[in-house]
């Protein structure tokens, strides 16, 4: 099983690159990753501007997360049916976003996944603390074997914004923790927005001579991810491990001075997991060769089956996959505008419903 991680810097965009614009629909581009589990960040996207096609796919749930006014930062998750209907899902890293404007059939499941972060912190500013799930930054889904968080955490496009930085990593942290606490194994993957060692880097001493900084690690981003990081924290760097000495593993890169060509870039994007994940793990690395966003994809591969205990169990078993049952409520599929609830409405008495010719993205 694949997971897919790739900040594409607007969905919508996609199809103006090669080899995207041929392939028929969304689906096909799914396929195309080889993605059973696709981590999308910065969609660009707010509700109203989705179609049909980038919602409703015949192999895939897709779950997502909106800046609510902006087209701008964004995540979604599609997950194959046939790996996993998630048992839960929630947008944020908090825990505390409703799941609303969704049919309210009361058989599709709307649980929250629980352990969600303080309400308030004593070192944190409330009304960062309470803004943490306002940009459409997070989607966490409950697969069973783990809780899997697609994240693309908040750049610092100023000085002002270091503080809701710093406090976005402080929440995922802290609820992350908090659902290992309660014997949970997790996996974070998305654009963490942290150059973590000077190795993912392509020009670290010019970094530290502009910033005036004596280490690589002086920023507080950086800091922070080496104590969430093994061997000091609870999360295990996949990319890292199974090349720990591969340079010039870059993730992104500039492209108003087209610097792709030549790998002048850095490593923004990354798949991390905990401890009892680990023996699932088959391989992971970086896909600089697909196009299509300023970053490239990264991924990492489970086993389709283990033995444990001499008895072979399989990977969607634990995730739940294949199974005859209905998606949480945050479950693009479940929105009016896409269950055939809204076109109902508008047929009228003694009309047909009237259906979108579901053309383009």
């Amino acid at each position: 099983m694949r997971i897919t991680v790739w900040n594409i810097n607007g969905l919508r965009t996609l199809k103006g690159y090669q080899p995207w614009y041929k392939l028929p629909d969304w689906e096909a581009c799914l396929e195309h990753l080889g993605a059973d589990i696709a981590c999308f960040q910065e969609t660009k996207m707010t509700r109203k501007q989705l179609t049909e096609p980038m919602c409703i796919l015949p192999s895939y749930n897709a779950f997502f997360n909106f800046h609510p006014t902006k087209g701008y930062s964004g995540t979604v998750t599609y997950v194959r049916k046939s790996v996993s209907i998630p048992l839960k899902a929630e947008q944020g890293i908090t825990g505390r976003v409703p799941i609303t404007n969704v049919s309210t059939n009361p058989l599709i499941p709307n649980d929250p996944i629980g352990h969600i972060p303080a309400d308030t912190r004593d070192d944190v500013e409330p009304s960062i603390w309470t803004a943490l799930d306002e940009e459409g930054r997070c989607v966490v889904l409950d697969l069973g074997l783990f809780v899997l968080f697609n994240v693309y955490c908040p750049n610092e496009t100023g000085p002002e914004r270091l503080d809701y930085k710093m406090t976005y990593y402080q929440g995922l942290a802290e609820r992350a923790h908090r659902l290992i606490a309660s014997g949970r194994e997790v996996m974070i993957v998305g654009d963490m927005n942290i150059i973590r060692d000077p190795i993912d880097h392509c020009d670290p001493e010019q970094s530290m001579k502009e910033h005036g900084w004596e280490h690589f690690h002086q920023h507080p981003a950086r800091a922070w991810f080496q104590t969430f990081l093994a061997p000091h924290g609870k999360f295990h760097d996949i990319g890292r491990m199974y090349h720990a000495e591969r340079r010039k593993m870059f993730t992104c890169w500039n492209t108003l001075i087209d610097a792709r060509p030549a790998n002048y870039g850095c490593r923004l994007d990354y798949t991390l997991v905990t401890e009892g994940l680990l023996p699932w793990i088959k391989g992971a690395d970086i896909q600089p060769d697909i196009y299509g966003s300023d970053h490239c994809p990264v991924y990492v591969d489970l086993h389709d089956e283990r033995e444990i205990d001499g008895k072979v169990v399989k990977l969607k078993d634990l995730m739940h996959g294949g199974v005859d049952r209905l998606p949480p409520a945050l479950a693009a599929c479940h929105y009016d505008e896409f269950s055939g609830k809204q076109r109902k409405l508008a047929s009228g008495p003694g009309q047909e419903p009237k259906y979108r010719n579901g053309i383009g993205w």
